[in-house]
Parts: C-alpha cells; sequence; structure tokens
C-alpha cells in the first residue's frame, strides 16, 4: 500500500467552487412584499365590491410560492457562500433591504390565517421578532458610523417601516392591533433614541 501526500500546491490548484445564487440580491423579496398587498387589495376589493376573491387567493398562493422559492435559493446562497451574503447585509445600502425578508414573513399570516392559522401566527411571530432585532440593529449601524451621501437612499425606510408592518396582520391573527401598534411605535422610537 502507497501512500500520497498532497502538497500545498495540489491544494491550491484545487477549483474554487463558486457559491450558488451569488447574484441572487435580498432586495427580491420585495416582490413578494407587493404581491401581498396587491393580495390584500383584492381581498379588501372582493369584501366591498363583490369581486371574485379567487384571484386574492391565487395572488396569494403566488406569494407564498415565490417566498418559498426565493427563501430557499437565498438560503443556499447563504450556504454556499456565506461571505457573499455578509458582504451584502454590511453594505451600506443593500444593508437594510434583508428587511424585505421580514416583512414578507410579516405580510403573509394574512394569507396563511386561512390555511393554518397556528402557521400564520408562528411565521407572524418570527416576523414580528426579526423586524424589532434588525431595526435596532440597523438604527444602532447608522447612528454608530459617518455616511456618504450618496449612500442616504430610500432603502434606508426599510428597517424603520418595517416595525409599522408589524401590526398589518395583527387583526387576521385576533391579536389586540392597538397594543401591538404601541408596542411596534415604542420599539422604533427606542431603536431611535439608544445609543450604540
Amino acid at each position: 500500500m502507497t501512500t500520497t501526500i498532497v502538497g500545498e500546491e495540489t491544494r491550491a490548484s484545487a477549483p474554487v467552487r463558486k457559491p450558488l445564487f451569488d447574484y441572487l440580491p435580498v432586495s427580491l423579496f420585495g416582490a413578494v412584499m407587493g404581491l401581498m398587498g396587491l393580495s390584500a387589495g383584492w381581498r379588501l376589493a372582493s369584501a366591498r365590491y363583490g369581486l371574485p376573491v379567487l384571484i386574492a387567493d391565487g395572488i396569494g398562493w403566488t406569494a407564498l410560492v415565490a417566498f418559498i422559492a426565493l427563501a430557499l435559493a437565498y438560503g443556499l446562497k447563504a450556504v454556499t457562500g456565506w461571505q457573499v451574503v455578509v458582504a451584502e447585509y454590511r453594505h451600506p445600502i443593500a444593508g437594510n433591504l434583508f428587511g424585505t425578508i421580514l416583512i414578507s414573513l410579516l405580510l403573509l399570516p394574512l394569507f396563511l390565517q386561512k390555511l393554518s392559522p397556528y402557521l400564520a401566527d408562528a411565521v407572524w411571530i418570527l416576523g414580528a421578532a426579526g423586524m424589532v432585532l434588525f431595526a435596532f440593529l440597523i438604527v444602532g449601524r447608522w447612528m454608530g458610523s459617518r455616511h456618504e451621501l450618496a449612500h442616504a437612499t430610500p432603502a434606508w425606510i426599510v428597517p424603520v417601516v418595517g416595525l409599522l408592518d408589524v401590526p398589518l396582520a395583527a387583526p387576521a391573527l385576533g391579536l389586540p392591533h392597538t397594543q401591538t401598534v404601541r408596542w411596534c411605535w415604542k420599539s422604533g422610537q427606542e431603536a431611535k433614541l439608544s445609543p450604540t
């Protein structure tokens, strides 16, 4: 039996695997937000004007499938190219758009409530807790470092406005709406005022 020792040059020449979906931006989760808004709008229109609720359900299913597909693809991106995800998060503009994942989790319960109230509750809790934590982290980053004027874009509103999305599904989930709004508003105020 012979043993072959692999030298440093052999290891260095091994092909480097390109991360899967490294081109996939986190901002694509904004499409799920838009689809859920459209689904909610159609649901309201069906209640008010008698339009077919089937359209709202179809758009809701599309949003759910889009979220699952994006979550799987972005998960593969994170597993195969964590450094790419970290670089995207640390980017002064793109980092704010990680809130689109959490806002999607806050809006999906509007559709999921009919399918599974427990799943809707779990998704909402995950989205609400994540949004509060994310808002604190991003606002802390804003307060803790200097920024270039070119980096001040509308994407900066995502983490803070995301807190306002927390109570949107509260009535559908049977949560006390006013207390939820007050809690999110207070969390937003604390994030804005906390020195980091």
